[in-house]
């Protein structure tokens, strides 16, 4: 679940919505970025990179400390990272490829520093990489990272628009995309800098950096939960009320 807090209410969004949001930004991406390679098997990557969390969205759990619904940041990491397996191998079942790209993405959330419960996971995830580059065959590791850019490219740009309220002054946008997306300079046909984004309207994203074929249009469904609705326990269904948030993305 992502999530933005407001005075009264919270927004909220299924990791499945931005996943869509995601693999509909890397349908619209410049092919030559891809290197000329697996170019169908990358876009069902990062339409899938999400699956993990298609059981944990709906249950609308609420994290008793914060009184706030569990976001993707926060939410208990023994069930995140069950769920994270069980995703990951739906998306390899899917596609070997996109499962590749798909664990080496989620590998990439973990660090020396990263609780005990994640060396398991981590361990596990190596061996499927291993596995499935053996199945696959011979496949150019330059390849492969540049199509993980892409798919975290998209991860974050996708992030960018359900992190922040549209129209949002560049000055009070979440902190992780003030200065640009992180690690997009290789994505940038306008030279080796941060891409950057700004929403120019209530439904309008300045793409400066612009890495697309032409400037396009999609749509991603949010939810609204009124504060008074939340407790130390689940979100009802019957609570949430669903709209459809129109997005372009401007050169």
């Amino acid at each position: 679940m992502i999530i933005r807090k407001h005075e009264e209410e919270f927004i909220l969004i299924h990791q499945h919505e931005h996943a869509k949001l995601s693999g509909d930004i890397c349908s619209n991406m410049n092919k030559e970025l891809f290197l000329n390679a697996n170019i169908p098997d990358v876009v069902t990557a990062v339409y899938e990179h999400d699956r993990s969390w298609i059981r944990l969205d709906p249950q609308y759990q609420v994290n008793p400390d914060t009184h706030s619904p569990y976001s993707f940041q926060d939410y208990p990491l023994e069930e995140k990272i069950i769920a994270y397996t069980q995703g990951l191998d739906e998306t390899e079942e899917i596609n070997k490829y996109a499962g590749l790209l798909c664990s080496l993405h989620y590998v990439s959330f973990f660090d020396n520093w990263s609780p005990p419960e994640s060396k398991s996971f981590i361990e596990k995830e190596k061996q499927r990489q291993v596995k499935i580059l053996a199945e696959l065959g011979h496949v150019d590791r330059k390849v492969i990272e540049a199509h993980l850019n892409i798919l975290q490219f998209c991860d974050r740009l996708s992030l960018y628009v359900c992190l922040n309220d549209p129209g949002v002054p560049k000055n009070k946008e979440h902190e992780w995309y003030r200065e640009g997306i992180s690690h997009s300079e290789s994505i940038n046909p306008s030279g080796n800098m941060p891409i950057r984004t700004s929403w120019m309207s209530d439904y309008e994203v300045q793409v400066a950096g612009f890495p697309f074929t032409d400037e396009f249009e999609t749509w991603i469904r949010y939810s609204r939960v009124s504060k008074e609705h939340v407790d130390s326990g689940v979100i009802h269904a019957e609570k949430i009320k669903w709209e459809d948030q129109r997005v372009i993305f401007r050169r």
